[in-house]
């Protein structure tokens, strides 16, 4: 999904490039320029699937957001195609390395959690939480049905092994700041 990177036209790239800002509002009016969130668009229409508009959404984000940012939850479990049954992808999802600090704006969700460098991942250029630890989140902060479709999914398409979703569940169990997750894999 590499790809969806040179979709996104940027408002300081098109003020850059000669544009005025009248001009940029006059497009975005009669359709040229498509808004994917403040300062970032498509110069087509969004694409019907929702996992690839969710791509857009987070390719758009990250230039926002700090760089110790990763990439989380529904957020990750998408760009690793996982499966997702009725999960909400209109807020990005991100993890920052710390105790405290979440939030929640702007079409980002910022969740707070420790996170050990084996449980980041590389995918096209975006640093994401691996399939394991992305488990154990969705798992953590879906409801039952939908993080068992995650799950499944992960396992069906051998991106997790039961024993590292065993050894990442046992991980999170020992951080007292983070909800107990107990299922046998």
């Amino acid at each position: 999904m590499d790809h969806v990177k040179g979709w996104i036209t940027w408002r300081r790239e098109l003020l850059a490039a000669g544009f005025a800002a009248g001009e940029v509002r006059q497009r975005l009016r009669v359709g040229a320029l498509v808004s994917v969130r403040r300062g970032a668009y498509l110069t087509r229409a969004l694409p019907p699937d929702r996992e690839l508009r969710h791509v857009i959404l987070v390719r758009a984000a990250l230039p926002d957001l700090a760089a110790d940012a990763v990439v989380s939850h529904a957020s990750a479990a998408v760009l690793l195609g996982f499966p997702l049954w009725n999960v909400p992808l209109g807020h990005v999802h991100v993890t920052r390395c710390r105790r405290s600090g979440a939030r929640r704006s702007s079409g980002v969700h910022v969740h707070a959690a420790p996170l050990e460098p084996d449980e980041i991942v590389e995918v096209d250029g975006l640093r994401l939480t691996s399939p394991a630890r992305t488990v154990v989140d969705l798992v953590r902060w879906l409801p039952f049905e939908q993080a068992v479709v995650a799950a499944d999914g992960a396992l069906r398409l051998q991106l997790v092994t039961r024993a590292g979703l065993a050894q990442a569940a046992e991980r999170a169990a020992r951080d007292e700041s983070l909800r107990v997750v107990r299922w046998t894999w």
